[in-house]
């Protein structure tokens, strides 16, 4: 039976560890090693990594892409950075930095193909710097679940694909599964993954949803082709000696 957020259930029946990176929680320390941003994290913490040239233009250009889409892979960041940066510049090291400097957190995922992907979300310090700025801060709240974090990173796959960072012009299909008025939602996109409804046997009802979202003037995209996961099952690993 299609029920409201069944692609949501799926994914996080898929999920085997959420692990949380931030200035000051960073399972990557071992004990002798200090974080770069220790104790309590205000605006003047912010304002002497920048001012001290730690933090660059640089790295604040990153914080104003999340900004813009809530929350990104480090794929993405990366793709978007290497079109305003000098050929050779480590946008891998600027990632860590932001993390390590407060800028962003990062939210590793790990699934149970043993497949993981990174996303990035705005840490106290990134909204200090876009306060500094002038720039609106689109603020994310910090007590969204893993659940709301993996929606908002589904509409950016998309988003960004389009070169569109307006998040509420984009509706997921399995948000809107009971609504009795599909007219509300003509000529708006609304977002759905054919892969997962079929592995879920919901591949009719999802078909009835879609035809009834289009002849109400929605248009409808099947994710599915770039989701932004890789939730495939393994490939078995080959026999290094096989039988002759």
């Amino acid at each position: 039976m299609l029920r409201k957020k069944y692609e949501t259930a799926y994914l996080l029946k898929k999920i085997i560890r959420v692990t949380g990176i931030r200035y000051n929680i960073r399972p990557d320390l071992d004990d002798p090693k200090e974080a770069e941003a220790a104790g309590l994290y205000t605006k003047e913490t912010t304002a002497g990594f920048f001012r001290t040239y730690i933090l660059t233009p640089v790295h604040l250009g990153l914080v104003k892409f999340v900004n813009e889409y809530g929350f990104l892979s480090k794929k993405q960041l990366i793709s978007l950075g290497e079109k305003y940066t000098w050929l050779g510049t480590d946008l891998n090291y600027i990632i860590y930095q932001c993390v390590a400097y407060g800028l962003m957190y990062r939210n590793q995922i790990l699934f149970d193909n043993h497949s993981t992907i990174d996303i990035f979300g705005l840490d106290t310090g990134g909204y200090f710097a876009l306060e500094e700025a002038g720039t609106k801060q689109n603020k994310q709240l910090y007590t969204l679940g893993i659940d709301q974090r993996l929606n908002i990173y589904r509409k950016s796959v998309y988003l960004l694909r389009e070169n569109n960072p307006q998040l509420k012009s984009v509706s997921m299909l399995e948000d809107i599964v009971n609504e009795k008025d599909f007219r509300l939602h003509s000529g708006k996109i609304v977002l759905f993954d054919s892969k997962i409804s079929q592995v879920l046997n919901l591949g009719y009802e999802v078909d009835e949803l879609v035809n009834q979202l289009d002849k109400a003037g929605a248009k409808v995209i099947d994710i599915s082709k770039d989701s932004g996961f890789v939730l495939d099952p393994p490939l078995p690993e080959k026999n290094p000696n096989p039988a002759i």
